[in-house]
């Protein structure tokens, strides 16, 4: 009699690998489920509060509870919509006005960064005094290189009551 190297039990029919049958089914079953965990992406959604995972969206609330709020495409409508539909749970009620406030507050960020841009354009040098154009940091070199070190005695100076006699 020939053993499975997985379940070591004896058995007539071995392939070359020398597993038993149901050890092969096990494996195949096991392949498969590994092959839909990489095709069922997690991710998290737009404003990073929601977890996606095998379509279905968890989210940990500001307390550190963690809810089940439905189905990936529910809740991507809900997000999109921003409107949320009657009959919802209360905690989550709060949860989502809360993802809205912070999608508003990236979107006021974008707008923001994008609207005081800062051009390259430098003013031109001159060697008058007058002239007070601002250098850019990444320019202008560190002044604390160059400032002298104060020249002190090492002795320490006597105190008074020495001093009198």
């Amino acid at each position: 009699m020939k053993f499975c190297k997985i379940c070591l039990e004896e058995t007539e029919e071995i392939n070359e690998n020398n597993h038993c049958k149901k050890c092969i089914k096990f494996l195949e079953e096991d392949a498969k489920e590994k092959l839909l965990l990489k095709t069922n992406l997690t991710r998290w959604d737009k404003s990073e509060q929601i977890y996606f995972l095998d379509g279905k969206g968890w989210i940990t609330s500001s307390k550190g509870e963690v809810y089940f709020l439905g189905e990936e495409k529910d809740v991507e409508e809900i997000l999109n919509s921003q409107i949320i539909p009657e009959g919802t749970n209360p905690i989550f009620i709060e949860e989502y006005i809360r993802i809205f406030k912070l999608l508003e507050e990236k979107d006021e960020k974008r707008t923001s960064a994008t609207a005081r841009r800062i051009s390259n354009v430098r003013a031109s040098k001159s060697n008058q005094r007058s002239n007070k154009r601002v250098r850019s940091m990444s320019n202008s070199r560190g002044r604390d290189k160059y400032i002298d070190k104060v020249k002190t005695s090492k002795k320490t100076p006597a105190s008074r009551t020495r001093l009198k006699k």
